[in-house]
């Protein structure tokens, strides 16, 4: 839908006012025929110009259709920028506000053009059906009144063919009008078909998660390969590893080396382009999309909320279907209830003041807690947590290592993060690097191993070191 046109439903429309048309112009090119069989042809045959025209612009306007939303959708990017929240401080410091309307204004520029463009295209359709009406309706009038003056015809019955023509010309471009229409939502439905005809990755549902929520399942990536489309190059790249029932994994790397698009294949966000994941021995192809989220409670690096209560946010249900207790739980465990509690609201404080007069806004720490107590009420039995401390005051950082056993009894977890001093409390560590395993084994054994996760420590290390000793000294 755009402009508050409704393709789908505009078809139907279309489709009546066609029939519509046909029934009017019978009707009425009856009554001409009576006067002259020539002018049924003539008056039929001529607005296939107009016909024509109306498809050129019809497919041309939707050759261009795909720049005009690209256009739209930045320009609309950028106009909701300022409107952030979370983009006030960068705009002001940085003196953005100038770049951003000039960025506007060139978007704003470029539309218009386009939009030129259409107005010209339909403007020129336009003249070519004036042009056929004048024609068809000119030579139809001038033969009426020849025959007239001719005394072929009385002047009731000038007076009756000569309304039957104009309302015979009336339903010709009636025809003409809801079938270019057609032609039009036609094309435009082109979109919502390729969308409904994209390939659909749903499992075949043969697994149900019930059957794993009672214990830590096995993860298995048997020769798992995945590339973005468009790209190039594989992201992930032949990896092959088993994530033992009850184990705590460490997934270490630089930036790049694929440890998120590995986080968004276990999740099922993303689907291998070759080898399988295997749940307890069941391939993840065979677990309904639905089903399989539930086995699995995510915090992600990036952090988003809504304009839920703070309570609606964790229990991710209406405050009807929120088991408040087992909120508070997940709250204290992810050590946010002190700030929760002294909220006049508790709980049920709502989030994002511009919704909500009384809302309240997250630093991006206190974000990141929310996200870990939300995943945490959900109890799934596996636990994946990608860079969970990146906005973690040291105190906090320290505090989430300590509980992250407690966290993660029962569960398999997964622990992201691209400083290798947190993965001492895992079972064990995978150096990722270009979408493969370059290093694997426990904290210490990757330490006397003397390799690349070694360098990378003592490279992060280092400096701890150096400003320890600056300090003493």
């Amino acid at each position: 839908m755009w402009d508050g046109v409704v393709p789908v439903l505009d078809m139907f429309k279309s489709v009546l006012r066609l029939l519509e048309s046909v029934l009017g112009y019978l009707l009425f090119g009856s009554v001409i025929a009576f006067a002259s069989l020539w002018l049924v042809p003539i008056l039929t045959v001529s607005p296939v110009v107009n016909w024509l025209a109306g498809r050129a612009y019809n497919r041309w306007d939707h050759t261009h259709r795909e720049k005009m939303s690209t256009l739209e959708t930045k320009q609309a990017c950028v106009r909701k920028l300022p409107d952030d929240f979370k983009c006030a401080k960068d705009i002001r410091i940085y003196s953005m506000a100038d770049w951003i309307r000039e960025t506007y204004l060139d978007l704003t520029g470029q539309l218009a053009a386009e939009n030129r463009k259409r107005v010209g295209r339909s403007f020129l359709s336009r003249i070519a059906d004036l042009f056929v009406i004048l024609l068809r309706d000119g030579g139809a009038y001038a033969l009426l009144i020849s025959m007239f003056l001719r005394g072929e015809i009385d002047a009731a019955q000038f007076v009756l063919y000569f309304a039957a023509v104009s309302s015979f010309a009336s339903w010709i471009g009636g025809i003409v009008s809801a079938w270019n229409q057609m032609h039009a939502s036609s094309l435009s439905i082109c979109f919502l078909r390729d969308y409904l005809d994209y390939p659909e990755k749903d499992g075949t549902g043969e697994a149900s998660p019930e059957n794993f929520r009672d214990q830590a399942p096995e993860i298995v990536f048997d020769h798992v390969s995945f590339r973005y489309d468009g790209a190039e190059d594989f992201t992930i790249r032949d990896l092959s590893f088993t994530m033992k029932s009850g184990e705590k994994l460490a997934l270490v790397g630089l930036n790049g080396a694929g440890k998120t698009t590995l986080v968004k294949l276990l999740c099922g966000l993303y689907h291998p382009t070759s080898g399988e994941i295997r749940i307890n021995g069941i391939p993840q192809s065979h677990f309904r999309r639905q089903d399989y989220y539930r086995l699995i409670a995510p915090v992600f690096q990036d952090v988003r909320t809504a304009f839920y209560s703070l309570a609606e946010t964790v229990s991710c249900a209406d405050r009807e279907h929120t088991d408040r207790a087992k909120v508070e739980n997940a709250l204290k465990r992810a050590g946010l209830w002190e700030k929760i509690e002294a909220l006049p609201d508790g709980m049920d404080t709502k989030l994002d003041k511009k919704v909500n007069k009384n809302g309240t806004e997250l630093s991006g720490g206190e974000a990141q807690k929310l996200m870990l107590a939300r995943a945490l009420c959900k109890d799934a039995p596996i636990l994946v947590l990608d860079e969970p401390t990146a906005a973690l005051d040291p105190i906090a950082e320290a505090r989430l290592y300590g509980e992250y056993g407690r966290m993660t009894a029962g569960k398999t977890s997964l622990f992201v993060s691209h400083r290798l001093a947190t993965t001492a409390f895992c079972d064990r560590v995978i150096l990722l690097e270009d979408g493969r395993i370059a290093e694997e084994g426990t904290h210490a054994e990757l330490i006397a191993l003397e390799g690349k996760y070694k360098e990378l420590y003592e490279i992060q290390s280092q400096w701890y070191r150096e400003n320890g000793k600056v300090a003493s000294a």
